[in-house]
């Protein structure tokens, strides 16, 4: 996949940044069904009771819930926690 990615260097100027930063951005584009965005994301398959990956939405009652209202996001540092402790996990043999 590497081969197919393509490296930009960005110079802000100093209107930006005042000490004219270089900045690396890389962009990822993936498209895939549910349980493979679920797999990339770090979290269980469409069967767990962890229904959402942008919300707390939990069990087969979540599921039918279409009151927004009720949808409470998950925060940044919550996604990180989470995505850094699936990486670091110890698998089994």
């Amino acid at each position: 996949m590497n081969h197919q990615m393509t490296r930009w260097t960005i110079l802000f100027g100093q209107w930006l940044s005042m000490s004219g930063a270089i900045v690396e951005v890389g962009i990822l584009l993936s498209v895939n069904d549910l349980s493979a965005a679920h797999k990339i994301a770090g979290f269980l398959g469409v069967s767990s009771a962890f229904i959402c990956t942008v919300c707390q939405l939990r069990g087969k009652t979540g599921t039918f819930n279409t009151d927004h209202a009720q949808w409470i996001p998950r925060s940044r540092d919550e996604l990180h926690h989470w995505s850094t402790a699936y990486r670091d996990a110890q698998t089994l043999n």
